[in-house]
């Protein structure tokens, strides 16, 4: 098959999905977690966000490009994680680390309400 045989989905060259497509609630397997921006349409490079998810939990968040990087915090424990959404807009591609080790565990979030 030749290259100039393929065909591509619309859906397929589009950018990334933007930054404010984080606002909202979301489920993962923690739950249901709510990222919010801390001031009001705070959507551009090192804005701060914040991640609510269980009793009381949160995560620290800023912007780095298209993703959100920071630590979360439970009670006394706490670690680095990240997130980016893909590229539809649909699904966050999301992980975490415990204490010191990089955010490698997975963290998805979907089912944006």
């Amino acid at each position: 098959m030749k290259l100039s045989e393929l065909t591509f989905d619309e859906t397929n060259l589009r950018e990334v999905a933007a930054v404010e497509g984080f606002v909202g609630t979301w489920q993962s397997r923690f739950g249901q977690i709510r990222f919010l921006p801390q001031e009001a349409e705070a959507y551009g490079e090192g804005s701060a966000w914040r991640a609510e998810y269980g009793a009381g939990h949160q995560c620290e968040l800023v912007v780095r490009g298209d993703e959100l990087h920071g630590s979360w915090m439970e009670n006394d424990r706490t670690g680095a994680v990240r997130f980016r959404l893909t590229r539809d807009g649909r699904h966050i591609q999301g992980a975490y680390g415990r204490g010191e080790k990089p955010p490698l565990l997975d963290w998805a979030c979907w089912d944006r309400s």
